[in-house]
């Protein structure tokens, strides 16, 4: 699970808790069977019963693409729009939406129910970058008029048409689709400045800092280190050339012979990248760094409590766009002092609890760090407290959750106020006032 998920089960939980009836709508990824599957999470129902698609590039978009593609996101379309209907929700509060058919989007919408998009990656903006964004799925290929036989085109259009108006009847927009949610919640304010940059113009926009759960985290620490004890490193996190865990053993090489003896470092994590991960491992061994740096795998979400508890300092040497890293709040909370690119939404969280920064990439600069910190313990327990106590106060579930709740709060009741408004204007403009036959109605005269 990565931080949407993660985020997601905290603000659907804390829905439930505060009384709210919560329902999690998903898709079948990571299942054997092709089925829909419900299940309970918590006191949630989670209903997993949407596709998961590859949507790259279409240059062409035909018969073979509709059947293997468009047919089974057009039954995700009814299938979602069956669920709205059956549900009769407020508010839709969308999550990670890639690989999702679009055809879902504008459904509340078309139904007058707001939404609320969470957003914690930028990979909106890199599929404008790539022109993949404004037609996903491509329905407008299937119902342009272009590209039909002449001999059997004037039925094929007029079926064409019908089918288009049967499906906009239920929601399901067969033209180009542009996602324009009601209220759009960023985890970081720098994601917030990265989408108006790339041309985003969302109606309405707030940032509010994923939370981690205090209880799950929080650690406190009542012995110092010794100056002769091992600091223990802990890389934690997907294993991928973006996340930079080369430049942190480039960086453990890089180190006095003296002080690397009192550094060990533990890589957390596993990677859909098997090269990369083979060129970090023989990287390691190249540099002599064998017996310093230890891999133990991807762990279970419940076992990182324990791996933040046993290790001093966490480096997060990430090259990507970071939304808001969750690893380096819960390292935070456990009582971990956390080194930094500050790449992307990261720098927020450096700034708010002063960690040291390195430029990314730069393997001399982190060495520094890292030689500074085994050299003086004292500083070292210094950037954890005060990490910590940054954490408890700007990044803890609770905050987070008071945070969403104004805000579907407030959009319910504006919802609520503009529906009353709506209404009452078509009372007033189905009100009609009579005269009687043969009468003559003075313009001058008081009204009755």
């Amino acid at each position: 699970m990565g931080g949407y998920e993660i985020r997601c089960a905290l603000v659907a939980d804390g829905l439930r808790k505060a009384g709210h009836e919560v329902r999690v709508l998903t898709t079948r990824f990571g299942l054997d069977r092709r089925d829909p599957v419900e299940d309970e999470v918590n006191g949630v129902r989670i209903q997993r019963v949407l596709g998961q698609y590859n949507l790259g590039p279409q240059d062409t978009v035909g018969w073979p693409y509709f059947l293997n593609m468009v047919r089974p996101q057009l039954r995700d379309a009814n299938n979602f729009s069956r669920i709205i209907d059956e549900f009769k929700p407020d508010l839709v509060n969308w999550w990670s939406v890639r690989g999702l058919t679009k055809a879902i989007l504008p459904i509340p919408k078309l139904r007058g129910i707001p939404d609320v998009f969470c957003v914690e990656e930028a990979w909106l903006t890199e599929e404008r970058e790539r022109d993949q964004l404004d037609e996903r799925p491509a329905w407008a290929g299937l119902w342009a008029r272009d590209g039909k036989r002449w001999y059997w085109r004037p039925l094929l259009l007029w079926l064409m048409e019908r089918w288009k108006g049967r499906l906009l009847k239920q929601g399901i927009d067969t033209t180009a689709i542009s996602f324009s949610p009601t209220h759009v919640c960023f985890v970081s304010e720098f994601l917030r400045i990265h989408f108006r940059v790339a041309g985003f113009d969302f109606p309405s926009t707030e940032v509010i800092y994923g939370g981690v759960a205090v209880a799950k985290f929080f650690c406190r620490r009542e012995t110092s280190l010794r100056t002769q004890e091992p600091v223990r490193f802990l890389y934690a996190g997907q294993i991928d050339p973006e996340r930079g865990l080369h430049t942190a053993i480039e960086a453990l090489s890089l180190l006095s012979q003296e002080t690397r003896s009192l550094a060990r470092l533990t890589v957390a994590g596993d990677s859909f990248d098997s090269n990369y991960q083979r060129r970090v491992r023989e990287l390691a061994r190249v540099l002599g760094l064998s017996e310093t740096v230890v891999f133990i795998g991807k762990k279970n979400y419940q076992d990182m409590p324990e791996i933040y508890g046993s290790h001093d300092v966490l480096i997060s040497p990430s090259l990507r766009k970071e939304g808001l890293p969750l690893s380096m709040v819960e390292a935070m909370l456990s009582g971990c002092a956390v080194v930094t690119t500050g790449s992307g939404g990261a720098i927020e969280i450096a700034q708010l609890a002063d960690l040291p920064l390195f430029p990314k990439g730069d393997a001399v600069a982190l060495s520094r760090i890292l030689e500074s910190l085994i050299g003086n313990r004292q500083t070292l327990e210094q950037i954890a407290s005060r990490g910590q106590n940054v954490a408890l106060r700007e990044f803890s579930s609770d905050r987070m959750m008071e945070r969403f709740l104004i805000t579907f709060q407030n959009l319910y009741e504006k919802t609520q106020k503009k529906e009353l408004q709506q209404a009452g204007d078509a009372q007033d403009d189905n009100s009609v006032r009579f005269i009687a036959p043969g009468e003559h109605k003075d313009p001058n005269a008081s009204p009755a």
